[in-house]
């Protein structure tokens, strides 16, 4: 190919070049939403194996136990109905965290150990439902009181292995999609940089060509403010004017994108002006601006969720180690909760409905004054408290009533600007009341946050409740059962006194 040939052909290339690009550029967009799905659906997976850990829980050992601390307790048939669900709903269960967990690449024999201890325990139950159908003597108390998971450290090292496990998946993926992004905008710079010499011949060469010709300048002008960049002046419309702009335009495009890639997304924007960004729509630079306006809405909510999921992974487990003592649970999970909130004041309410007249109970409260540390009791249809507990739905206040409440800290004491007052419950069913307030306003995911963890409060005090009536039932039982005994005693003692006074007058008798 001749020197004079290219010069002549010079735009035919650039146009042919140009659309290489915008080619390459579609492949690695299409790549970039691939690498975005896939990061999801791994995401969505470990979220998933983790529920499933879970149901483990609550769905099949807690129910175990509740089932035949029921039976021993009440003797009644649906109690074996339910009983013989829980074997349905284990191996589902285990089905469906065994085909994750495979698929994942995890260590399948260890899944299978757990399941088994599990099925010993389950085992175990039953056989002790059907020691409890036969026996009368009494003996199957004093077994019932026995009776627990024998394997717990077993299964709690194997939640903590999958948990670790899933969470190095998801890191891992997390970091792949970073990566992704990474080399993606990395290429467009390229592929931008690539263009400004292209675009320079092709305008030169035109430049050259049409000299006089100012309504193909025209043209080129207003295509660059058009589909590269406005930037809302009039300028004199010539060749170097034009080139210059459309170099400009460029830059700032080439900036842009790499700003964007270092994830300076608030830096990136302050190159587009507030009054020329509605003008800028159907521009590059409006493209590259909606497409940094989404990319920082995914990595907000990406750290939102990873904060939720991080925040209830450290509520769980508190939960898990205090419910022994309701106490220092309440006194624990509203602790945790307000300085994860960072928030400046809280109480948690528990509904007491077992008197004549039900009410709600104070029962832990942070940063109050100590004189609020006093028993406090609300009627149901008292307050923000008895309204958010008759309706069973959260209330936000962001223009709070003069005296409703102080916040009191070593600056001396300030209204809160924001409080929320919210129903904990589980299965339709509220049992407990959280008020928190805060001097911010509370966003969205820390709501979603609370109300998820009030939920998971919520059962694990139904549960609480649950063991400790059938403790008492069990108790009273056993009390009824050597008050029967001693009273057997007895009456054998009359027996025996009776029977040997009537020998003694028999023989009376006989010796008259």
């Amino acid at each position: 190919m001749t020197a004079k040939k290219f010069r002549e052909n010079v735009v035919h290339y650039a146009v042919y070049l140009t659309i290489g690009f915008i080619v390459l550029s579609t492949v690695l967009s299409f790549w970039n939403r691939y690498v975005t799905n896939d990061t999801r659906s791994i995401i969505e997976r470990c979220e998933t194996t983790r529920d499933l850990l879970m149901a483990i829980e609550t769905e099949i050992i807690a129910p175990i136990d509740r089932g035949i601390y029921g039976y021993a307790t009440t003797a009644k048939a649906d109690r074996l109905v339910q009983f013989e669900n829980i074997k349905q709903k284990k191996d589902s269960i285990f089905r469906d965290l065994v085909a994750l967990l495979t698929r994942q690449g995890y260590e399948l024999n260890t899944v299978l150990r757990v399941k088994q201890k599990i099925d010993n325990h389950y085992n175990e139950a039953k056989e002790l439902m059907a020691f409890i159908q036969a026996d009368t003597s009494g003996e199957a108390l004093i077994k019932l009181k026995e009776f627990s998971f024998k394997d717990s450290q077993v299964y709690n090292r194997f939640v903590a292995d999958v948990t670790a496990f899933e969470s190095k998946i998801q890191e891992s993926a997390q970091s792949d999609y970073e990566w992704s992004i990474l080399d993606n905008a990395i290429i467009q710079i390229i592929l931008v940089l690539l263009s400004v010499p292209i675009l320079l011949i092709a305008s030169k060469r035109l430049a050259r060509e049409v000299q006089n010709n100012a309504s193909l300048l025209n043209e080129l002008s207003g295509s660059n403010r058009l589909y590269l960049y406005d930037d809302g002046e009039k300028t004199e419309v010539n060749a170097t004017t034009v080139v210059e702009k459309s170099i400009s335009n460029l830059r700032i495009a080439s900036d842009f994108v790499q700003l964007v890639a270092k994830g300076m997304h608030q830096e990136a924007h302050r190159l587009i002006p507030v009054n020329l960004r509605e003008q800028n729509v159907n521009t590059l630079m409006g493209a590259l601006f909606e497409m940094s306006s989404k990319l920082k809405e995914n990595e907000e909510a990406e750290s939102q969720r990873q904060w939720i999921t991080e925040g209830l992974n450290q509520f769980y487990e508190i939960v898990r180690t205090q419910q022994d003592d309701l106490t220092k649970l309440a006194d624990k999970t509203v602790s945790f909760l307000v300085k994860y909130l960072k928030a400046q004041q809280a109480s948690l309410y528990l509904p007491v409905t077992s008197e004549e007249s039900p009410y709600l109970k104070l029962v832990a409260t942070y940063a109050f004054d100590r004189k609020k540390w006093i028993e406090k009791r609300i009627e149901f249809d008292e307050g923000l408290i008895g309204q958010a507990y008759q309706e069973g739905s959260s209330i936000l206040m962001t223009d709070i009533p003069a005296n409703y409440l102080q916040i009191t800290s070593g600056l001396g004491q300030a209204m809160p600007r924001c409080l929320l007052v919210m129903p904990f419950t589980y299965n339709d069913k509220t049992e407990a009341l959280f008020e928190v307030a805060s001097f911010t306003k509370f966003e969205q995911h820390q709501i979603d946050f609370l109300k998820k963890a009030g939920e998971f409060l919520a059962g694990t005090l139904q549960t609480v409740n649950n063991n400790m009536e059938m403790q008492r039932l069990l108790t009273q039982s056993l009390e009824q059962a050597e008050t029967l005994k001693a009273q057997e005693e007895e009456l054998r003692q009359n027996m025996e006194e009776l029977e040997a006074t009537n020998e003694a007058m028999r023989r009376h008798e006989q010796g008259m």
